[in-house]
């Protein structure tokens, strides 16, 4: 087992290298840089994303340098076999040149619409009917905020302007409310500005998998609290004419409880709150009306989300399974380079009506 490991991580490895290595040598045509000056600026950027490496400058070098991967290897290949095809007519250096040209335009417009839908986010709306119900309620939803980067306080700002007219009954945040360390989002007072969420019956988060690497939950839990915020880590709620909220530990914990013995016996209407969507089938089996989950990003940038649905059940978007609604959010921020392609940053609205 351990011999099988290391030759997949070694072909892994050696064919990532092998693709870097071939997007260095594209760009020695375009750039009046020696190969292997540009191969080995590409492999260390490469590596320091996928390495990770916690220096600031670095981390946000290696992950704008993981952004422009997907284009290079879409976009280059193309680009190589036109270049190939034209210079049987044209001059070579006349093809190359208007190559380079027409690859630069695109890698413009890929990054401005990634920026847009990163930093421009969509309220998706939906309406649900559950038998009981004592009145009619709402709720807003917001995951995977990353806040404390990239991710900084105008998007914060951003994430408060964009609830706080929705006028919803609960706001739940699904969880990756951080970007690792919960320190950066308070010394950038964000924590601060994410205080002037608005809701009538409160707001909850739970964890998400990168609270779990910050490893400072306590820590996050103090500041939250004190931004008007309440972190759930498997434990259960009841909140007057909304029900019963059950907040999970992120599945990267090893010791979080069944959904079975999170929910109360009658307890209606039940919405567990759970970062990853993994669990779906046990929520619906343990009796919940409504599951709350992000995580995915949608893949963030395409063609990923082709991996991500692969994944999960349910890796976007909203479906029923058997008495459960199953909701899974894109999220509102992004994960290392603030760039979306195919997705883009987003709350969900959801109103709750008696069937």
């Amino acid at each position: 087992m351990k011999w099988k490991y290391f030759t997949y991580t070694l072909l892994t490895l050696g064919i990532y290298t092998g693709l870097h290595l071939y997007i260095a040598w594209i760009l020695s045509f375009i750039l009046p840089i020696p190969y292997f000056i540009i191969a080995i600026f590409v492999n260390l950027f490469a590596y320091i994303y996928i390495g990770g490496i916690k220096i600031p400058a670095l981390k946000t070098a290696g992950s704008l340098w993981f952004a422009c991967l997907p284009f290079f290897l879409i976009i280059f290949p193309a680009v190589h076999l036109l270049v190939f095809l034209l210079a049987v007519i044209f001059p070579f250096s006349n093809v190359v040149n208007g190559a380079a040209i027409a690859a630069g335009v695109l890698f413009i417009v890929y990054w401005g619409f990634g920026l847009y839908y990163a930093y421009t986010p969509v309220i998706r709306k939906y309406t649900i009917y559950l038998d009981r119900v004592s009145a009619p309620f709402s709720f807003a939803v917001a995951s995977d905020m990353h806040f404390g980067g990239l991710s900084g306080s105008r998007h914060v700002k951003n994430l408060v302007k964009h609830v706080n007219p929705l006028d919803a009954d609960v706001i739940f945040l699904c969880g990756d409310i951080v970007d690792d360390d919960p320190e950066i989002f308070k010394n950038k007072n964000q924590h601060l500005l994410l205080s002037e969420l608005k809701s009538t019956s409160g707001i909850f988060a739970v964890t998400g998998n990168h609270e779990y690497y910050g490893n400072q939950i306590s820590r996050l839990s103090k500041i939250l609290e004190d931004s008007g915020i309440r972190l759930l880590e498997d434990e259960t709620v009841h909140v007057e004419n909304i029900g019963w909220i059950i907040g999970r530990k992120d599945k990267t914990s090893k010791q979080r409880k069944s959904v079975r013995e999170l929910i109360p016996d009658n307890a209606r209407p039940a919405i567990v709150l759970d970062h990853q969507p993994v669990s779906l089938d046990e929520i619906e089996q343990a009796g919940a009306d409504i599951s709350l989950s992000g995580h995915t990003h949608r893949g963030q940038i395409w063609p990923f989300h082709l991996i991500t649905s692969r994944i999960f059940k349910l890796d976007w978007g909203y479906r029923r399974f058997g008495n459960l609604h199953a909701f899974v959010s894109s999220g509102f921020g992004f994960w290392g380079p603030p760039i979306r392609i195919g997705s883009q940053s987003e709350i969900m609205f959801v109103r709750v009506l008696q069937k």
